[in-house]
């Protein structure tokens, strides 16, 4: 698999979730601003291809893309946060992945939020955004 496909997989399908789902126009940045709060998901694949996805996005964005994927004006709770979070992961990835080989047998493991993101190593290839009232990376690494 070539990187120059995985890269416009990763930021086609991004965009296009995040357009679809959230009415939502990510435009590409060099990378996530230091010291913001952020949430953090991890998705884990196994199969065909096998590896993680990570999704990292500042809190008042994720707050705006949850309200708006939800369709509700009102003050969300941590756990509806929590899962749309964890529901656009696992639709960015889902989708990036399936662009990449639609006959793939690829099994998707439940994404979850974790704590802190973890040190990526070089193999890790990555695309940051901004996005409704904050900023998102999204990053891939094959095992």
């Amino acid at each position: 698999m070539l990187t120059a496909d995985v890269d416009r997989a990763l930021s086609r399908c991004t965009g296009r979730v995040l357009e679809t789902m959230c009415y939502s126009d990510p435009l590409p940045i060099t990378g996530l601003e230091e010291g913001q709060a952020l949430l953090h998901a991890e998705l884990h694949f196994h199969g065909t291809y096998s590896g993680v996805f990570h999704l990292d996005i500042t809190e008042e964005a994720g707050k705006s893309l949850a309200s708006t994927f939800l369709g509700s004006d009102e003050d969300l709770r941590e756990e509806q946060l929590g899962s749309v979070i964890c529901e656009l992961t696992n639709m960015i990835c889902g989708s990036m992945l399936s662009t990449l080989d639609v006959h793939a047998d690829i099994h998707l493991d439940a994404p979850a939020l974790v704590a802190e993101d973890a040190p990526r190593s070089d193999e890790v290839l990555c695309r940051a955004f901004e996005i409704d009232n904050g900023q998102m990376a999204v990053a891939i690494r094959f095992s």
